[in-house]
């Protein structure tokens, strides 16, 4: 899986949160121009990502959207894996599920990220 739609996915739900989502929300926002700029406002993934913050529990639109970004070609340059990395610190412990994928994502000391990666098959097993 790229390294963008997991975190995407675990940022959407925190756009609405008025409390402690503003710094999640301007990072997102950020992160989400820099995509436009790169990808264009036409583009599948610029919808997608749109549709999903619309219905952000989705199964379909995370769908959608992890392959509107496998497709595009996209590469992060130091602009955008920085605001990429941004957005990944601002949002807390989170777990992202996608196409029978769960992934852990945990903030560790000196702002890495670690996380963990568990693919299920259809019956639910490892």
């Amino acid at each position: 899986m790229d390294p963008i739609t997991p975190v995407l996915i675990a940022a959407v739900p925190y756009l609405a949160d008025k409390v402690g989502g503003h710094m999640i929300k301007d990072a997102y926002d950020q992160f989400k121009e820099w995509l436009k700029v790169h990808l264009g406002q036409e583009h599948e993934a610029t919808y997608a990502l749109g549709s999903l913050e619309k219905r952000p529990t989705s199964e379909g639109h995370k769908m959608v959207l992890e392959e509107a970004l496998a497709n595009s070609g996209l590469i992060l340059d130091a602009e955008g894996e920085q605001l990429l990395t941004a957005l990944r610190k601002a949002l807390p412990d989170a777990t992202v599920s996608i196409h029978n994928t769960q992934i852990n994502v945990n903030h560790v000391s000196g702002g890495q990220v670690a996380g963990t990666i568990h693919n299920h098959d259809r019956d639910g097993s490892r």
